[in-house]
């Protein structure tokens, strides 16, 4: 593998030192998990265009999937995490009524820890309060009706066209 850049190499050690301030902090929900600050796929990050490295909440030994809580961007030394109130909201919006994996308490003193180490980094945070939903997709069913009505008025045009000429 190629010699990873400067600014891939500072997001490695940022990672490892955040592994290490994190070493003893598990949050309790559906499962245990414990907190990740994700490294550049590749050994450059293109200038720092793919520079953001995500915070998530790993399973521990447990195949289920990983929760995303934030970012950091190294270069411009910004950060951004849900508060658990977004999360929640998200997690309604995507799962319905399914239960939501993490335990309010647990992420509260995640967030603390998290935010201290990134502000001794000097990262300046902001807090994501209300989730970023997608728009949602029409229903099957709606999209089915509209076809068929969309279908209708081309017949229609094409009929009319027909007779007129």
């Amino acid at each position: 593998m190629a010699d990873r850049t400067e600014v891939s190499n500072a997001a490695v050690a940022l990672s490892d030192m955040y592994e290490v301030h994190c070493a003893n902090l598990t949050l309790q929900g559906d499962v245990p998990r414990h907190p990740v600050l994700s490294v550049p796929e590749g050994p450059s990050t293109e200038g720092g265009k793919l520079a953001r490295q995500h915070i998530t909440l790993e399973p521990d030994g447990v195949p289920t999937g990983s929760v995303t809580v934030g970012w950091v961007e190294l270069p411009t030394h910004r950060a951004s995490l849900k508060t658990f109130p977004c999360l929640l909201e998200a997690h309604r919006a995507r799962f319905g009524s399914r239960p939501f994996p993490l335990d309010g308490v647990g992420y509260e003193k995640f967030i603390e820890i998290t935010m201290t180490f990134l502000a001794d980094q000097g990262f300046a945070i902001e807090m994501e309060r209300k989730p970023t939903l997608p728009e949602t997709q029409p229903e099957r069913s709606q999209w089915l009706v509209r076809a068929l009505i969309a279908a209708a008025i081309v017949l229609v045009i094409v009929v009319s066209w027909a007779l007129l000429s």
